[in-house]
Order: structure tokens, then C-alpha cells, then sequence
């Protein structure tokens, strides 16, 4: 048996489908352009299997965003919040506060190292990302200058390491304990370098011992000239 017909020769089952596809594409715009006359029946069929996709995805979705909202949100930070576990986690300090000891709770939460201080670093990357280009600029510059001027070793007079009388000068006795101690060296090194015998005391005799001794002039020579080596040390 033939399907039945419209007047204007259209196929019957051929509008249920235009007609099922025209539901489906009810709350959906992108679907609004689908010409009916292009819907076949196996097209609708699969746009009804996107409609039952998304009828499955939307109770997953709906949980996931309740189990978000249900999520405990972050505690706020103020002075109960401090106070609470300074009571709770160190109760020294909170006996401390109670007792005047520190005049805030923000204090308290300091010395209990559950707030830390604002470090100068973090200033300067707020402030640089507020300067201007000119300003950054200027502030290396100032940068470079500063680095400069610490890597410059101050400069040392060459002076006597010596009295009239041949006894070492203080300033002298207290730079060479101070190179030794910064290279680590001991008496018989710096003998040594002097280009004595390491074993000759006649230069500590002179530095430490009290009274002191005087020492020969080569040796006055050669420890002005070590110091001054070294001066930078």
C-alpha cells in the first residue's frame, strides 16, 4: 500500500520526521537554521540522541557544581582567627598575650610565627611594578652605582709598621691578626711569605708578647710590604 499523500504531494512519513525534527530543535538556536525540508527522519533520530546525551550530562553537571558550592570556603584571617589558635597551638604565647606581654594579638601571632613580617623584597617588586620606565631606569643606575662602590676596595696608605725604637705599631699588630684570620693561615705561613724561617717567633715576640720585642729592620721591610699586599683582605 502506497503512503499516504498531501495535496501538495508531500510524503506522510516524510513530515513526521520534519515535524519531530522541529521539536527537537526547540532550546537549541544552533540547531535554528536546519531547514525541515533537510531533516530526514534518520537525521532527527540523531539529533534526539544529542537531546538524550544532554539529558544524561546535565545531572552530572548539576552534582559537581552542588559539590562545589557544599565545599567549606576559606577561613577568614582576623583576629579571632589568630587569637583561636594562638589559644589552641601555643598556649605560652596566648598566656603571654592575656598578660600584657604583647600589646596585640597580631604581635602574639608573630612571635608564634603564624604571621609573617612584610619583607622589603616585596616592596620593591610593588613599588617597580608601579614605577615608570624613566624610574626603572633611575633605579638601576642606582643599583649599578651601589654595586660598584662595594666592590671597590678601599685604598691603604702605605705607612710604617714601625716606631723610631723598631716596635711594631698597634694598627700594624692588629691588621696581621686580622689577614690571618681571613685567610686562615698561621704563623709559620706568614714567616714564610715574609721569606723567613717559619720557626723564627722574633715577629710574634714583637705583636704579642708583653713587653715587646723589637724586630730587625728587613723584617719591619718585609711586613709592610706583606700588609700592604694584602690590603684588600
Amino acid at each position: 500500500m502506497l503512503p499516504s499523500s498531501f495535496a501538495n504531494g508531500a510524503n506522510k512519513d516524510q513530515d513526521n520526521g520534519e515535524e519531530q525534527s522541529r521539536k527537537i530543535c526547540v532550546g537549541y538556536p544552533e540547531l535554528a537554521n536546519v531547514r525541515p525540508v533537510e531533516a530526514s527522519f534518520c537525521g532527527a533520530r540523531r539529533l534526539l540522541g544529542i537531546h538524550r546525551l544532554a539529558s544524561l550530562a546535565l545531572p552530572i553537571v548539576a552534582t559537581a557544581i552542588n559539590h562545589l558550592k557544599a565545599m567549606p570556603k576559606p577561613q577568614k584571617r582576623d583576629r579571632d582567627y589568630y587569637e583561636g589558635r594562638l589559644r589552641d597551638e601555643f598556649p605560652s604565647i596566648y598566656a603571654d598575650l592575656q598578660a600584657g606581654k604583647f600589646k596585640t594579638v597580631n604581635e602574639a601571632a608573630k612571635a608564634a610565627g603564624l604571621v609573617k613580617p612584610p619583607r622589603a623584597v616585596n616592596a620593591l617588586k610593588n613599588a617597580w611594578k608601579k614605577a615608570s620606565l624613566a624610574e626603572q631606569r633611575e633605579f638601576l643606575a642606582w643599583v649599578r652605582s651601589r654595586t660598584a662602590a662595594k666592590k671597590t676596595p678601599p685604598t691603604v696608605v702605605s705607612k710604617a709598621v714601625v716606631d723610631a725604637d723598631s716596635y711594631v705599631l698597634e694598627w700594624a699588630k692588629k691588621r696581621v691578626e686580622t689577614i690571618m684570620g681571613k685567610r686562615v693561615i698561621n704563623e709559620t705561613q706568614v714567616m714564610h711569605e715574609l721569606g723567613f724561617k717559619p720557626l723564627d717567633a722574633s715577629l710574634w715576640k714583637a705583636i704579642r708578647r708583653s713587653p715587646p720585642s723589637r724586630i730587625r729592620p728587613a723584617l719591619a721591610t718585609a711586613l709592610e710590604e706583606w700588609i700592604r699586599k694584602y690590603q684588600h683582605v
